[in-house]
């Protein structure tokens, strides 16, 4: 066996950045595919892109091991191979009169998924021609419709495939059939280049769709050809929420075949995070076993595939499968429902899933991440970077769903996905689950789907029929429910089926392989006064019927599993003839196979693997030297020839216990955990400081919080003190939880923090993390009266060194809150912006007031101190944007600027006119933002920025609130405004008392200008690049709560 490639460090990777839907203020210029390559061969050029599994010579998998470099060398000399021998293909587009793009004939791809497929796609990019990607599954009827609809003049195709491409071909009636051309292997793209590398396209249109056309099942029953635009490709390199540090990602294992969406996703997110990705051989079928030699071959840390692998890996003998999941950062599975009985016990045993889902109009719709315990893995995470959304519907039992809506690049008009979605009542704007299809879709168990209203009209229209129903949702096979024109008893059934089953037969010439009913046992004929039911509008309704059949289908597939209608003689010297017939009826053409021979390489796929197993099983049982042998399904993909599967037989293939696998988990079982942190925090009883207590004591790696708090009158507890503000602000927590919550009552500007020996003493030898968030808000200061939160900085930071002392082994973090009134002048001083996470020298970036300048003077404090004490202790500033109110509570506290002005409005009667955008980031995300930025266990940066990254439009906002309050007067110029607030004498008037910050600093910082960059807090904090906009009914949350205190009339 291969060494394992884990054992690599990780290396530093530049990221490219390119734009989606939102406009960048800065990226590299990516456009394509091809240039997306170009950028990581000049940029991260010796780094591990793909592993690629040779064909198995024997037990030990090999491997091409493929750098960006040689990913690169591969498609250029394709792209040559395809100028000089793809005689049919037609080169060097044009812009017509108009602007459009014209592009010549596409190239079709029929090959075997390896990575083979990624170079021939990117080639094609490159050179500007249009690929169409077929599936090896299709039929020959499905292929030469695409062919035609597409106008395709050339097609590219892999020697197993090459006879059902010859037979699509003759399908076709016109003169000018496209042209097959043999693939040259990929390894041989790898090697020196040979010939001139033509120059890349530079035509390129974010409208123009005729670059990557893909399929589906259309509504006819043969597919359709979907056309895309380059954004498509780079839609899926953009599909993560992986920390966007500078770091190379661990290995990704893919068992998904290429020339299907969710498939693309491993090979671009190697282009865009530097996720290298591992792929089985196209000369193999992937299953659980074959997922596992990978895994243990490579030391993948993650693992994206099907659900049918998935529950195959669950059931390995010895926990073989759970065992290599179990090392898994993340395990993504899409392309149909993960099993809830799989789902439940992977998720027990500790298992990361990760449920994923994509369209082929769109893409990709759920990212990958790296799920945390707060992950429900019932649901899908929404993306938010293409412009998705999701709609109500109501269905027609009067429940409300939703539909998923979105916008793909380049069609200029909306795509509605047909299934029905049902939100997680939780994060119900982000997070939902599939139900099921508005159309009559079936998605079988390895993710093929079908779309069977072929052969249901079909047999519906015959004379003795009066309905039919397809089914097999979630299974390896269709089966078909039959309603008989007229009733019959059971004993009438099987005749019924041998009228019906030419009929069948006939459809399934039609069909896709994947779509056919494989064997009459799969032909359920209702009897005994059962009836397929139908709607009002006389539709017959498939989930009911399937409810009504729930045991008949059911017995149906044990009967597939246990029983098929051919049983080969495999006794004594017929064996291997035996063996032979038996792969022979399994294949789609009659081949003289040899001994030796890789039916697989033939042409067999996994579902006629599946049937070449029951046809196995059911000989074995039949012939009397095998009655005592059983073979489980994976028994055909380990023994792919008939010499091999005659051995397997005839020797002892008993499956041995992993023994290592064993080891290994005991490891994981008893292994030591290391010490969970102990958090210091001043400011706890604060707006930010109450939520962050609360979210901190409720985190598994924090043992403790220990919270200073300033000493108060005598009789007033402490922690009685920290229990009411985290109550005033709809705070509740358990007495487990507030069991680890510490108060202490200190002075910060003292000598020691005013403690004790004893106390002080306790604090150094415990401590891992501070937190200073204690501030006073109050923006009429000068700076001077600030000296001593400078004192009690210095004093904090004494306490660190000390603990440092105590304990040699801990490096105390030290985090600062800082504000973004530190940085609020710096698009004005620095003429560029957003404001980088970085420490800034110069002290004109800070606003013009103390608070903001003291601010300042704190950051860089700290900063010299971490700079000449690095070896002691580790520290960093968090500057904080604009805060609002809690999500869940809508508890905003009202001294701040933002209900001031609000509450000056409702006297005044007017709203005020601010233009640009907002950033709002509710106080309760923040915190357990900040929690995450504190916590996370790499090196920390000098400085992050905490602010919302979406920005939202003012005037929609301050509608909003007009709404909710109730004004008639519209909203009026600012300086208006503030003519009304300065002439009113209300005592409640508080905007008024802040006339200083809305005169010379309100508006700049509030109208879009001062921007702060969260590039490096989003790496370190999964909750910040999930956030969402503030909406309107936290809005009028946060109006309910002021007007619940008594803040607003």
């Amino acid at each position: 066996m291969s060494p394992s490639f884990d054992a690599e460090a990780p290396k530093a990777f530049t990221r490219p950045t390119f734009e989606l839907c939102t406009p960048l203020e800065s990226h590299d210029n990516i456009r394509t595919g091809a240039e997306l390559l170009r950028f990581n061969a000049e940029n991260n050029a010796d780094l591990l892109y793909c592993l690629q599994a040779k064909k198995p010579a024997g037990d030990d998998l090999e491997f091409d091991k493929i750098t960006f470099k040689d990913m690169y060398r591969a498609v250029l000399n394709c792209a040559a191979w395809i100028k000089k021998d793809v005689t049919s293909a037609q080169f060097e587009p044009c812009v017509d009169e108009e602007g459009k793009i014209c592009r010549g004939a596409p190239v079709a791809l029929l090959l075997g998924s390896d990575i083979g497929v990624m170079i021939h796609i990117l080639a094609l990019s490159y050179l500007g021609i249009p690929a169409v990607l077929l599936s090896a599954r299709l039929s020959p009827p499905a292929i030469a419709h695409l062919l035609e609809k597409t106008s395709a003049k050339s097609l590219i195709v892999s020697s197993r495939v090459s006879e059902v491409a010859n037979e699509a071909i003759n399908l076709l009636n016109s003169d000018e059939n496209p042209y097959i051309y043999n693939q040259v292997p990929y390894d041989e793209f790898l090697g020196v280049q040979k010939t001139a590398v033509p120059e890349m396209c530079d035509l390129v249109s974010p409208t123009d769709r005729n670059v990557l056309i893909l399929h589906s099942s259309g509504t006819t029953g043969l597919p359709k050809p979907i056309y895309h635009t380059h954004r498509y490709l780079l839609g899926y390199a953009g599909c993560h929420q992986i920390s966007d540090d500078s770091a190379q990602q661990p290995l990704n294992l893919s068992t998904l075949p290429l020339y299907h969406g969710f498939g693309l996703l491993a090979p671009s997110l190697g282009l865009s995070i530097g996720m290298p990705f591992c792929l089985p051989s196209a000369s193999t079928i992937p299953t659980a076993e074959l997922t596992v030699r990978l895994s243990q071959s490579t030391g993948a840390q993650s693992l994206m595939t099907v659900p049918s692998i998935l529950e195959d890996l669950l059931h390995l003998p010895a926990s073989e499968g759970v065992t290599e999941l179990l090392k898994m950062d993340f395990v993504a599975v899409g392309g149909g429902p993960i099993k809830p009985s799989v789902g439940e016990q992977l998720s027990a045993a500790g298992v990361k899933l990760l449920n994923h889902a994509g369209a082929t109009e769109i893409g990709a719709i759920a990212p990958i991440f790296r799920p945390d315990e707060d992950y429900d893995w019932h649901y899908l995470v929404l993306r938010k970077d293409i412009g998705l959304r999701l709609e109500p519907v109501v269905t027609t039992e009067g429940s409300e769903r939703h539909r998923l809506v979105g916008f793909p690049f380049g069609w200029g008009t909306r795509f509605e996905v047909q299934d029905l979605l049902e939100c997680n009542p939780k994060h119900p704007e982000t997070q939902f689950k599939i139900l099921g299809r508005n159309d009559d879709l079936l998605v079988l168990a390895n993710g093929e789907k079908v779309l069977p209203r072929i052969l249901e009209s079909t047999i519906s229209a015959l004379e003795n029929v009066k309905a039919a129903v397809a089914y097999g949702e979630g299974r390896f096979e269709l089966g078909i429910i039959i309603e008989p024109g007229k009733p019959i008893g059971p004993e009438g059934a099987a005749g019924f089926v041998n009228y019906i089953w030419p009929h069948i037969n006939e459809v399934n010439e039609q069909m896709d392989e994947h779509a056919r009913v494989s064997s009459k046992s799969m032909v359920i004929v209702a009897t005994d006064g059962k009836s397929i039911p139908r709607s009002d509008k006389g539709s017959c309704m498939r989930k009911e019927t399937y409810r009504i059949f729930e045991r008949e289908i059911s017995d149906a597939y044990e009967r597939l599993e246990s029983n098929s209608e051919v049983a080969v003689d495999l006794d004594g010297s017929e064996l291997k003839n035996g063996l032979k017939r038996i792969v022979q009826m399994c294949l789609r053409k009659k081949l003289d196979l040899g001994f030796d021979d890789d039916f697989f390489e033939y042409g067999l796929d996994s579902l006629q693997a599946i049937k070449l197993f029951r046809i196995l099983s059911s000989s074995l049982k039949t012939n009397s030297g095998f009655r005592s042998k059983s073979v489980t399904r994976d028994f055909v993909f380990r023994h792919t020839t008939i010499n091999k599967m005659a051995k397997a037989l005839l020797g002892d293939w008993a499956t041995e216990v992993d023994r290592i696998g064993r080891m290994k988990a005991s490891v994981r079982e008893f292994g030591f955990t290391a010490e969970r942190s102990v958090v210091l925090l001043t400011g706890s009883t604060g707006s930010l400081g109450s939520f962050l207590v609360a979210h901190l004591s409720q985190l598994r790696t924090v043992e403790k919080v220990i919270c200073l708090t300033r000493k108060a009158t005598e009789g007033d507890d402490a922690k009685i003190r920290q229990l009411r503000a985290c109550e005033s602000r709809g705070i509740q927590l358990s007495e487990e939880y507030w069991s680890k919550i510490e108060v202490i009552e200190a002075n910060l500007k003292a000598p020691q923090l005013g403690l004790d020996d004893t106390t002080y003493t306790s604090l150094n030898q415990s401590i891992t993390h501070i937190i200073h968030n204690a501030w006073p808000m109050d923006f009429n200061r000068a700076i001077e009266s600030f000296e001593p939160h400078f004192q009690a900085l210095q004093n904090l930071l004494q306490l660190a060194m000390h603990t440092h002392q105590s304990k040699p082994n801990i490096r105390p973090r030290i985090v600062f809150t800082s504000s973004i009134a530190a940085v609020g002048q710096y698009p004005t001083v620095v003429k560029s912006g957003p404001i980088p996470e970085v420490t800034v020298d110069d002290a004109s970036v800070a606003d013009n007031f103390g608070y903001a300048e003291a601010k300042w003077v704190c950051e860089k404090i700290l900063e010299n101190a971490g700079a000449r004490y690095s070896e002691e202790l580790e520290t960093t500033v968090v500057r904080i944007g604009q805060l609002t109110g809690s999500e869940r509570s809508g508890f905003w506290n009202s001294n701040e600027h933002f209900p001031a002005l609000i509450k000056s409005s409702q006297l005044v009667g007017h709203l005020p006119v601010i233009n640009g955008t907002l950033s709002w980031l509710p106080v309760d995300v923040a915190a357990e933002a900040l929690a995450e930025i504190v916590l996370h266990g790499g090196d920390a940066a000098p400085a992050y920025h905490l602010e919302n990254p979406v920005r939202q439009p003012w005037e929609g906002v301050l509608e909003i609130f007009r709404n909710k309050l109730g004004l008639t007067g519209k909203a009026i110029p600012f300086d208006q405004w503030w003519k009304l607030v300065e002439a009113n004498n209300d005592e409640r008037n508080v905007a008024k008392r802040l006339a200083k910050f809305f005169h010379e600093d309100f508006h700049r910082m509030a109208d879009g200008t001062v921007v702060l960059e969260t590039k490096k807090a989003r790496g370190v904090s999964k909750i910040l690049r999930d956030c969402p906009g503030v909406d309107k009914v936290l809005m009028e949350r946060y109006v309910d709560a002021w007007r619940s205190s008594g803040f607003l009339g």
